[in-house]
């Protein structure tokens, strides 16, 4: 049986506010068994994940909800 857990980070709004400028987000597609996922990553960890077919939507998507960010595609990992 695997381990499952959810960590949760607390933080002021002004540290929310803040927290894409010049942020690298590593991001990626994949095929699961509910369709194609995109997940994208910070150094503090996982920042976005949705489900779709159309790649592009999903972008926009990951840029909206981080606009400030330097996005920085990678499938293989």
């Amino acid at each position: 049986m695997k381990d499952n857990f959810v960590n949760l980070a607390s933080m002021t709004q002004k540290e929310y506010k803040s927290l894409d400028e010049n942020l690298e987000i590593m991001y990626g597609y994949g095929t699961t068994l509910f369709g194609k996922v995109m997940i994208a990553a910070a150094s503090k960890g996982i920042c976005f994940l949705a489900f779709g077919e159309d790649e592009e939507k999903l972008f926009a998507e990951l840029q909206k909800s981080w606009k400030n960010s330097v996005m920085i595609r990678d499938d293989k990992k």
